[in-house]
């Protein structure tokens, strides 16, 4: 088997590897994982085979073209998601800087992982925010969709008591009498 990219930590095949097949971290790990791919390591070396390389890429192909991974055929001689080594991710000591102009690449795995769950949690937040304010503009144009108990406690709410007319006049002119006097 001939070794395709080549690093000192498997950190530095993963970034290769990302950069070459233009997927974020997670997408690549989905594919290696779906495929049995890893990345090998023997003292400071690190590297991924040729022929693991152009499934990854034949994967992201499929996938371009049926929109998932399901229906992939895999070399015969890869099990589906059997690992028999332990997996570890050597983290360079000394992270890369961030970029302005292509920083999802450039952050090291960790601060990647991070951004990531960061922004997906923000994404989360906003669509729940969003959803609740136009499930609330769609409740106060329909209030007959809300539930018998809150229906209930709005007329509560709105009630207004019947007032005798007479009685609130005269209520009104004792008033002004005691505060004449």
């Amino acid at each position: 088997m001939t070794k395709k990219f080549t690093g000192n930590s498997k950190g530095e095949v993963v970034e290769k590897l990302l950069e070459v097949l233009e997927v974020k971290q997670a997408t690549l790990y989905k594919r290696m994982e779906f495929l049995g791919i890893s990345i090998q390591k023997h003292s400071n070396e690190s590297w991924i085979d040729e022929e693991d390389y152009q499934e990854l890429a034949a994967l992201g192909e499929w996938i371009d073209t049926h929109g998932k991974m399901e229906g992939f055929e895999k070399r015969a001689d890869q099990q589906a998601i059997v690992k028999t080594e332990e997996t570890t991710l050597d983290i360079p000591a000394e992270q890369p800087t961030v970029q302005a102009e292509n920083n999802s690449r450039n952050f090291g795995s960790e601060q990647q992982q991070m951004s990531q769950l960061v922004a997906s949690a923000q994404n989360k937040a906003a669509g729940v925010l969003m959803a609740e304010g136009i499930l609330a503009q769609q409740f106060i144009a329909n209030p007959e969709m809300l539930p018998e108990q809150l229906k209930q406690q709005i007329q509560e709410a709105n009630a207004i008591p019947q007032v005798d007319p007479n009685a609130f006049a005269a209520e009104l002119l004792r008033q002004h009498r005691t505060v004449a006097a």
